[in-house]
């Protein structure tokens, strides 16, 4: 888990590891296909728009729809992303 630097009016984002892939977007969440690690196999997670940090490299359906997800960490922890 890797916890970026806050930066002016956001919080401290925490980075999933490996390269997520969204698969859909609604107006709420994005669908990610999370990669597998030695502790947990891969998986689909609904994703809510709100929680995505600006320093994401995915955060829509259309032209970034894979790399490296950044999300707030009580998402994190509450969805026991990798």
């Amino acid at each position: 888990m890797d916890v970026l630097g806050k930066r002016e009016g956001s919080k401290p984002g925490v980075t999933v590891n490996g390269k997520v892939i969204v698969l859909a977007a609604s107006v709420k969440a994005l669908l990610c296909r999370i990669p597998a690690t030695r502790a947990l196999s891969a998986r689909e997670v609904w994703v809510p728009h709100g929680v995505v940090h600006d320093k994401s490299e995915v955060f829509d359906f259309g032209d970034h729809k894979e790399g490296m997800l950044v999300v707030s960490a009580w998402f994190h922890s509450k969805e026991g992303l990798p």
